[in-house]
């Protein structure tokens, strides 16, 4: 079920957010338009059938830009999510004010409502696989987690073939909420999640509604696209700017010049 919330500037938000994480954990994703699904990219465009093609090329050629090795697949899908490779994933942020700010700073000169999309992982995981437990792929010796009460046999089903260590595998249905590895500056400072997308394509907050789950997706809807300086300000009066986000020299350099062109 989906509950659809409106505010209007940056306190409204955070008394929203207060209310909505009183007894319950929550995940958040901002996004910068109200008609966007809870889809991964490979999902929405139409790009489901070359994935494997996507990650053997990865592969071939990753370790030529980077020294840092990668035993776990899992860490190695994160990997290609995080530098924008087509992948089933889908991020989610731990923290509501991150989400805010990749909702406002997402295709920043268009003028149009914003959301953030806050969501129950441990809830989600009882309903889609059969347990309300939010696993750790990347950290997992043993990822076979088979029981009479889980859906899933074993989380690697989840993986592209081409790098899961299964010599076979059925692609599960439904999605499923998962912790990064935090072996990722960037992923570290955005304490980014993901939700990992099976065989169905169905947008996440539609697929909520036809479990008629007993817990709810929140959409927050921030209105007055024509004055987001009232969200944006008091963000960056917090030290939520793009270097803390991205925490990297060009963002450093990004923040550097708009503090000192706005001052």
């Amino acid at each position: 079920m989906i509950k659809e919330h409106k505010v209007k500037n940056f306190n409204d938000y955070l008394e929203k957010i207060n209310e909505l994480m009183l007894g319950v954990t929550l995940w958040f994703r901002g996004v910068s338009h109200p008609a966007y699904n809870l889809l991964p990219r490979i999902i929405w465009k139409n790009k489901y059938h070359l994935e494997n093609n996507y990650v053997n090329s990865f592969l071939r050629n990753y370790v030529l830009y980077t020294s840092a090795s990668y035993s776990n697949p899992w860490d190695l899908y994160s990997l290609m999510q995080h530098y924008g490779l087509y992948t089933r994933l889908l991020d989610w942020t731990e923290s509501p004010l991150y989400a805010l700010f990749f909702a406002l700073t997402t295709d920043q000169n268009k003028n149009q409502d914003r959301v953030v999309w806050a969501m129950p992982p441990f809830e989600l995981n009882e309903v889609t696989i059969g347990f309300p437990t939010v696993y750790t792929p990347g950290t997992l010796h043993n990822r076979n987690v088979s029981s009479e009460n889980i859906k899933v046999d074993h989380i690697d089903s989840y993986l592209p073939t081409s790098v899961s260590p299964l010599d076979s595998g059925i692609l599960p249905e439904e999605p499923m909420a998962i912790y990064s590895t935090l072996n990722n500056p960037r992923i570290r400072g955005q304490k980014g999640c993901f939700t990992i997308h099976g065989e169905f394509d169905t947008p996440l907050e539609e697929y909520a509604n036809e479990l008629r789950a007993p817990f709810f997706f929140h959409k927050i809807i921030l209105k007055g696209s024509e004055n987001m300086s009232s969200y944006i300000t008091p963000l960056f009066n917090l030290g939520i700017n793009e270097e803390h986000i991205y925490q990297d020299l060009d963002s450093m350099v990004k923040r550097i010049i708009r503090e000192n062109e706005s001052s």
